[in-house]
């Protein structure tokens, strides 16, 4: 009888333990499948997305592609698209890249922000093999837009923000000269094939040709009505390609102009050229287009087709592929024979601006240029919304069933969050839309606009309940109360939040006290509290009475996200100073800081069981963190 017991208890115990192990909701986050574990933030453990494409440089042999990126330079097997290694670079995101003409040095140029009037420009050598740094070259004053090798590979030229040219010796390290004349930033560099000449493109509106031997300005080109974005010399050197409103070629021997190429009535202006390594054809982005010119007739010979919004191009040294980089659609290479898609380097987008788990935390959806669905549980992306252009703020239905965005489009779309079918278009602002947010049941979802207006929407009908009119700034954040009685609003720099009954939009309150903006509201999960971030300090207030509280400092930029934890005993805050600040509700005092980030946190949200927050940044990753909070 007894044994019989001891069965049936023992059967009972199982049972439960499976019933309680299907019914829990929480993703438990297995280790990272490679790329996105390589060189991870202390705390973080995972990264979505690799960091907006800045620069791209294929290796001489063109056996790997180099992407300089907002979190350091990816490697790339070029054949196969495989990740090889991702080198870091310290304290900021890599804007520019070049090989030297032996393939076993990297130039990365990067720069620092020292204050809010000073910036440190940094070029680092790395090696291409270990990633081991060799040298670290300083001197410029502004983030270092272009680095390029001389030919030969024993100096290395820079361009940068400062208006200046660096020359560096490679072997030494040291400072050579310093190319001064333009009055804008340096957007764009190049040597000439016998490494005599380097001409340089820039704001400032003209292209400058500088003799290299004795450093002096040989000849300003001029015309332009824009900026100079890109120059490239011809494999032979007698032309020379400049990309500004227009695409010209320059006779180099007579500094007269000998082509300008058709772009089209619609073009604003052209970011990048490149020569085909034959010297046949000129490649160049126009409005985020890539068209291909035949160099004898200066006719278009090709545009390539699905490419999105491409800014950088890069030639294959073999000529056999064209890699394009867009902030959208990652990195499209191209078959140069078939002008044909091979593959695409996925993972390379533009900021997150805005973030959202569903109501299990097994799915964290994502805004900014691209809106896409992630799981959490293998950092896989689910799916990618294609519709539209960018969707910067993205929200959840408590169900988990509808996701809705707005953006450019000046519109909220409601869209099924399995299928990623839009199921409703709520249509009224007349400017971006710049917040969105569902009440607790799920029934209403506010948005805010840059046309001064807050909406309020029946979520079933698709009809509009109120509207908040006359408000004196765009509103950049609106929060429903966990009762869903009150709407609370940021809007942007008039230094208030405003409480609003969420049922008749009548206003109930308005708290003063911030200054130069308010760019993030929270209502604590039991409704008690409200918190409110600014520029460089956290306001909590009485979300009932609406008395003010406490102040929270500690961060030195603009704070734009602020987010309560599950239990509501800690906050969390995302600043452009790259820092995520954790604070103990009760008594204001600080929990721990969360460090790693390259440039701005956007966005913060914690995961329904208080388990992972996730971080979404201005280098276009998203951080998923844990084990932060206290048990």
């Amino acid at each position: 009888m007894k044994k019989a017991l001891f069965f049936n208890y023992l059967l009972l115990s199982v049972f439960v333990l499976l019933l309680m192990n299907g019914c829990s909701k929480t993703a438990k986050i297995q280790p990272p499948p490679e790329y996105n574990g390589w060189k991870l933030p202390h705390g973080a453990a995972i990264r979505l997305g690799k960091g907006e494409a800045y620069d791209i440089a294929y290796s001489p042999d063109s056996t790997q592609l180099a992407v300089a990126s907002g979190i350091g330079v990816w490697l790339y097997d070029a054949h196969t698209g495989a990740e090889i290694s991702l080198i870091p670079v310290r304290n900021d995101s890599v804007r520019s890249v070049a090989f030297s003409p032996d393939g076993s040095t990297l130039a990365c140029g990067s720069g620092e922000e020292l204050s809010s009037e000073r910036t440190k420009g940094t070029i680092w050598l790395c090696d291409t093999a270990t990633g081991e740094l060799k040298q670290i070259l300083e001197g410029h004053n502004g983030v270092v837009n272009s680095v390029m090798f001389s030919p030969d590979g024993r100096t290395l030229a820079s361009g940068s923000r400062d208006d200046t040219i660096q020359l560096w010796d490679v072997d030494t390290g040291f400072h050579i000269h310093t190319l001064e004349g333009h009055t804008g930033e340096v957007n764009s560099i190049a040597f000439s094939p016998d490494g005599r000449t380097l001409a340089s493109g820039s704001w400032d509106k003209t292209v400058r040709l500088w003799d290299v031997d004795t450093r002096r300005l040989m000849e300003t080109l001029e015309g332009y009505e824009r900026s100079v974005n890109s120059v490239s010399f011809s494999p032979d050197g007698r032309m020379l390609a400049c990309a500004s409103e227009m695409v010209q070629l320059w006779d180099v021997a007579t500094t007269e102009p000998k082509w300008t190429l058709e772009v089209g009535l619609h073009v604003w202006e052209v970011d990048d050229v490149a020569f085909s390594p034959d010297g046949r054809t000129l490649a160049g982005v126009c409005s985020g287009a890539v068209r291909l010119w035949d160099i004898a007739t200066g006719g278009l010979k090709h545009t390539l087709e699905r490419t999105g919004w491409v800014e950088l191009i890069a030639y294959a040294p073999d000529g056999s592929m064209l890699a394009a980089a867009s902030r959208y659609n990652g990195i499209q290479l191209w078959d140069v024979d078939t002008t044909q898609p091979n593959r695409t380097l996925e993972g390379h987008t533009a900021s997150v601006e805005s973030l959202a788990f569903s109501w299990d935390g097994e799915t964290l959806a994502s805004g900014g240029v691209t809106f896409q669905l992630w799981d959490v549980a293998t950092a896989r992306r689910r799916l990618i919304f294609e519709d539209g252009e960018m969707r910067h703020p993205v929200a959840f239905s408590p169900d988990g069933s509808t996701l809705a965005s707005g953006g450019r489009e000046n519109s909220i779309r409601l869209w099924d969050a399995n299928t990623g079918q839009q199921t409703q278009i709520l249509e009224g602002h007349t400017e971006y839309v710049e917040c969105v947010a569902f009440s607790q049941d799920g029934k209403s979802v506010a948005s805010g606009s840059r046309d001064n207006t807050i909406r309020c929407w029946d979520v079933t009908t698709g009809r509009l309940k109120f509207v908040l009119e006359n408000l004196t700034e765009w509103v950049r954040s609106v929060a429903f109360s966990p009762d869903g009685r009150t709407l609370a609003s940021a809007a942007g720099r008039d230094d208030t939040v405003r409480l609003w009954d969420a049922v008749t939009g009548e206003p109930k309150n308005t708290l003063e006290g911030h200054w130069n903006g308010v760019n993030s509201v929270a209502f604590s999960p039991d409704g008690s509290t409200l918190a409110t971030g600014g520029w460089e300090e956290i306001r909590l207030w009485d979300a009932v009475t609406g008395k003010y509280l406490r102040t929270l400092k500690g961060h030195t930029g603009s704070i734009e996200s602020v987010t309560f934890s599950p239990d509501g005993r800690t906050l969390a805050s995302g600043s452009w100073d790259k820092k995520i600040w954790l604070w103990e509700v009760d008594t204001g005092r600080q929990r721990g800081i969360l460090t790693g980030y390259m440039d701005g946190v956007n966005h913060l949200v914690f995961s329904p069981d208080g388990t992972v927050l996730a971080s979404g940044g201005r280098d276009g990753t998203i951080l998923l963190w844990t084990s932060i909070l206290p048990h």
